[in-house]
């Protein structure tokens, strides 16, 4: 698959179009067909430098992307049917960016619980705090005697 990525850290200068293996989903994650991704604050931190500790013991390239929209392609190993993702289906997610295997790619991983499914395809820009959103008030909900899985939060026509 294709990538934009970098080898060292510095401004956007140094990103690059790379070629890498196709990444497959770890048990309880999908991978994703990227249709968009946006830019996060952690991304550009990544590229900079700034996240350099973060990363230590870390190789060269780093594919910063944290939010991304796209299609489910592939679904992992214990997959649970419950969480109702499925090949073909739309979704916004937040990627681990952590090495080789952000967001700025054709395909992405994300575990289940860093997923929301929308309706159509929608800007990626809203899936990190949508997701941190959604989780905290899930959380919240949880605490209080609530039920997992109710519809708590949205917006802009997206659907749980």
């Amino acid at each position: 698959m294709y990538a934009v990525g970098l080898n060292n850290y510095a401004g956007p200068e140094v990103l690059h179009l790379m070629e890498l293996p196709d990444p497959h989903p770890e048990p309880g994650h999908v991978r994703v067909r990227v249709r968009s991704a946006g830019i996060n604050p952690v991304d550009v931190m990544v590229r900079d430098g700034s996240l350099a500790e973060f990363i230590a013991g870390l190789q060269p390239p780093f594919v910063p992307g944290m939010d991304i929209s796209g299609t489910i392609d592939e679904v992992g190993e214990e997959h649970d049917p419950e969480f109702g993702l499925a090949v073909g289906q739309k979704v916004v997610a937040v990627v681990n960016n952590r090495g080789s295997y952000g967001g700025y790619s054709q395909q992405a991983c994300a575990g289940r619980l860093f997923l929301l499914s929308v309706t159509a395809a929608r800007s990626s820009s809203c899936a990190l705090g949508r997701t941190t959103a959604s989780n905290a008030a899930s959380h919240r909900e949880l605490a209080k005697g609530g039920q997992r899985g109710r519809i708590i939060l949205n917006f802009d026509g997206l659907e749980e």
